[in-house]
């Protein structure tokens, strides 16, 4: 099988072919507008329009991009009831810690598509406040009424116990949005960290779905992996769900 690595970048986009007669290197102009023409653009002048079976590993930083700019999809937080300005707050941490104008980047949504979740977890896990099946379907009404992209779902100490995370998710289920659950994306305590990375998550997902999903319908019979930032890949499959995931068990093998 032919090994194929791909790098987009701004201004070029970058080729390392492996295959029995060794290494091979190639550079097209990228395509910003659509990163998949210039790749498309780049194997054929590699492989020319009939290939055999082709593995490609496809560093992209649409994700980083679609962040910087501010092209994420519409998203809607469900979050413990009394946290919902948390992903507001964040933390002290500032460059200019005295100054009373400090200006901060613009929010990935605004405050109104936050909504609160009456439910509650302590520390260990334990049900302090249980999840009603009402407070679900008020809730998916809720959801419902925003027409969002993605949905982050963010309880307090979820990643001590996800039941009431995944309660909510199996409540939307039907209507058919990514949902991104803090206790899968980043199980992990201290809330402004992970409720901001599952944010992410979600606000970036759908656009690495209809990139990916895109390109691999024009490479029919290419095995897809994304590469990731801490040097592992995973399917491609799994990137759009997974966005913001950063780890080498998914890489084959490993």
């Amino acid at each position: 099988m032919l090994r194929l690595g791909i790098d987009t970048g701004g201004t070029f986009t970058d080729f390392v072919l492996l295959s029995e007669q060794g290494w091979q290197v190639h550079k097209v102009p990228s395509t910003p507008d659509n990163p998949a023409r210039a790749i498309l653009s780049g194997i054929e002048a590699l492989l020319g329009k009939g290939f055999a079976p082709l593995e490609i590993v496809h560093g992209t930083t649409v994700g980083t991009n679609a962040f910087l700019e501010r092209r994420g999809a519409q998203v809607v937080l469900l979050t413990t009831q009394g946290f919902e300005d948390l992903l507001f707050i964040g933390r002290q941490t500032r460059r200019e810690l005295f100054s009373l104008a400090i200006s901060k980047p613009p929010p990935l949504l605004p405050r109104q598509r936050c909504l609160g979740v009456h439910e509650r977890l302590l520390a260990d896990g334990r049900i302090h406040q249980p999840l009603r099946a009402a407070e679900v379907q008020r809730l998916r009404g809720q959801v419902e009424a925003q027409a969002p992209e993605a949905v982050a779902i963010c309880l307090l100490h979820a990643y001590a116990n996800p039941e009431h995370e995944e309660a909510l998710a199996a409540g939307l289920a039907e209507l058919g949005l990514p949902l991104s659950l803090s206790s899968q994306i980043m199980p992990e305590f201290r809330e402004f960290e992970r409720i901001s990375t599952t944010v992410l998550n979600a606000y970036l997902g759908p656009i690495l779905t209809r990139y990916l999903g895109a390109l691999e319908d024009q490479l029919p019979g290419v095995t897809l992996f994304i590469q990731q930032s801490n040097g592992g890949f995973m399917p491609a499959g799994r990137a759009g769900s997974q966005a913001i995931i950063p780890s080498c068990r998914d890489r084959p093998g490993a």
